[in-house]
């Protein structure tokens, strides 16, 4: 395994960890005294900035080492669950009866736009180092996403 890619697999493994003990100790006693429909709105408001995802437009665009085909992946797949999350939210707050299908639609496009994209990595054996900046949203912003999409599901699926 290239240095790069292990480098970037330990800093993604650790955000999960990190995030995870973070949610633990101090997220989860909190949001579990809010109302089930705060708690959707909290748990879907970082997939909100899932826009950041367009960069691998630019990524693919001015490094020809990155697949056109992850960068599609990753920048459509993120750009669907952003547009789920703003309609979810806005919903959520004015108390649509569309709301909680919404929600589900955020996080079942974000779930499957992280798996999509981290197989076509994979597959297209993308070139971490050459992210460049963009480094930073796999290893520290996308853990967010993971926890909250698995925090949302749990609540998605419990008695309202």
């Amino acid at each position: 395994m290239p240095l790069d890619l292990l480098i970037f697999v330990i800093q993604f493994s650790l955000g999960i960890l990190v995030y995870g003990i973070f949610a633990w100790i101090f997220f989860l006693p909190r949001l579990n005294q809010l109302p089930r429909i705060r708690q959707l709105m909290i748990l879907t408001a970082p997939h909100a900035f899932r826009y950041l995802g367009l960069y691998a437009f630019t990524q693919a665009g001015y490094n020809s080492q990155i697949s056109q085909a992850w960068a599609n992946s990753t920048a459509w797949g993120d750009f669907a669950a952003h547009v789920f999350a703003v309609i979810s939210l806005i919903s959520l707050k004015k108390g649509w009866s569309f709301a909680i299908p919404f929600v589900w639609l955020c996080h079942l496009a974000g779930s499957y736009a992280f798996v999509d994209s981290t197989l076509k990595m994979i597959q297209t054996n993308v070139p971490v180092h050459a992210l460049n900046a963009g480094w930073f949203l796999p290893v520290f912003y996308v853990p967010v996403l993971v926890w909250t999409n698995i925090f949302a599901y749990k609540r998605l699926l419990s008695r309202p």
